[in-house]
């Protein structure tokens, strides 16, 4: 049985760029604060370009600064270690900062799995095959449980590329998702409900908020600040 007085790390990562904003690790902790009665810690793992001098000023004295040598969306590499730096309790749970939270996040941090992710695809899009694929913009993991996804990479040599590297010529085309929802599934997870953490893209748009919605992902685009002005609940939630 999970503890669930026991506290939890909740992090993200911002790189420094122009895709997302200080605004944006405000909101995702407001969110956090507004959706959750568990006892938590929350921690920004901040790339080169956003340790520069002010880029970091206004932030809540609540969350935590982790300096991340990585650019881009490698950024949030660390957290997936055993032992992150600045992590100081036995589980984690990550979410990008392109999530919007539409609910109460205390049945997802006290989900009885080990490691645990976000569904790729929702059963109505899913490709074929592809029924069990996970996505690392949201997941649980308790006692370094898929501390196997950091370890590989650093076995690679910590390979990092951007967008114009055309894909046959990138080490995990997906990043750490590419590597674990390959053919030989080389770490063992589990997924949340299908409607709990939930593609605005490839669900939402679709076919709406899904009863029961925690967390919609907005991978892609388009992002939240291009509809917050047209969509009422994200005008509700991402605040």
């Amino acid at each position: 049985m999970i503890d669930s007085t026991a506290k939890i790390t909740i992090g993200t990562a911002w790189s420094g760029d122009h895709v997302y904003h200080l605004d944006d690790v405000k909101r995702l902790h407001g969110a956090v604060c507004r959706n959750t009665t568990l006892p938590f810690d929350f921690v920004l793992f901040a790339g080169p370009e956003a340790q520069k001098p002010g880029r970091l000023s206004g932030l809540d004295p609540g969350i935590h600064v982790i300096p991340s040598p990585f650019p881009s969306w490698w950024v949030g590499m660390p957290f997936s270690m055993r032992h992150p730096p600045g992590v100081n309790t036995d589980a984690k749970f990550a979410i990008g900062l392109d999530c919007v939270v539409t609910g109460n996040l205390d049945e997802i941090l006290t989900y009885p799995s080990d490691f645990c992710a976000m569904k790729d695809y929702p059963a109505h899009a899913c490709p074929k095959g592809r029924e069990r694929d996970a996505s690392l913009e949201v997941w649980l993991s308790r006692g370094g449980a898929g501390s196997e996804i950091w370890d590989e990479w650093v076995r690679l040599g910590c390979p990092q590329w951007d967008m114009s590297t055309a894909a046959s010529q990138r080490v995990w085309p997906m990043c750490g998702q590419g590597w674990i929802n390959g053919p030989d599934r080389p770490v063992e997870y589990d997924l949340f409900p299908e409607n709990w953490i939930i593609s605005y893209k490839l669900g939402v748009r679709k076919i709406g908020l899904p009863p029961g919605c925690r967390i919609v992902s907005f991978h892609g685009r388009p992002k939240p600040a291009e509809l917050v002005n047209s969509i009422p609940w994200i005008k509700e939630h991402w605040r």
